[in-house]
């Protein structure tokens, strides 16, 4: 379970990430279906979540959730990583790179235009799928999204995939063999926020990963 949550990891940060003229607050809810019997959807929220608040600025992105597995998580494009705490008060912070040092498999896609309304705003759709399983984004072009700050995040294909978006997303679908997450925009928010938002945590230990 872990090896797709980290999968999970660099989707959500890739995905909700940072627009060019979007800059503000987004939270989701989560909800999660298991098709595993060894494995409850208790245990899925439990340590994945349920609720996260996303930060968004200029190519820097910070999300805070309720999840046993990150609940700290932030987006440095200028360090091309994902840095994520365990918990708030760890002193270890860990760090994925955002480049891919293997070649990442092709994928199909599908768009269709005005799909579905989140937050009464309507909504195209973008179905991914690949070798991991299928991630559907809804996104509206209401909240433009800069593709550029993507063009070294090599890593499940994210430079390709925002270059199809081009927007925030307000409702992405993971579906995997084991188990499906849902997660729903519940609001969004234009609001000026300050650049130390997304300065590293504290923190005494940085572990790769």
């Amino acid at each position: 379970m872990k090896k797709y949550f980290i999968l999970i990891l660099y989707i959500l940060i890739a995905s909700v990430g940072f627009a060019q003229d979007f800059e503000g607050v987004i939270e989701f809810d989560f909800t999660y279906k298991s098709k595993d019997t060894r494995v409850s959807v208790e245990e899925l929220m439990e340590y994945g979540g349920t609720h996260s608040v996303v930060f968004i600025k200029s190519g820097f992105y910070k999300s805070i959730d309720n999840s046993n597995a990150w609940c700290y998580q932030l987006f440095r494009h200028d360090t091309d990583s994902i840095y994520y705490k365990h918990g708030l008060k760890d002193d270890t912070l860990r760090r994925f790179s955002t480049i891919s040092t293997d070649i990442e498999s092709s994928f199909d896609y599908s768009i269709e235009r005005n799909a579905d309304t989140v937050l009464g705003i309507v909504c195209d759709k973008l179905v991914i799928t690949d070798d991991d399983g299928q991630r559907i984004y809804y996104f509206s072009r209401e909240y433009p999204q800069d593709a550029s700050f993507f063009e070294n995040f090599t890593k499940n294909n994210r430079d390709q995939i925002q270059k199809l978006i081009g927007a925030v997303y307000l409702r992405q679908i993971i579906v995997y063999a084991e188990f499906e997450v849902d997660m729903v925009a519940t609001s969004i928010k234009r609001m000026p926020l300050p650049k130390d938002t997304f300065d590293l945590p504290f923190h005494k230990v940085i572990k790769e990963e």
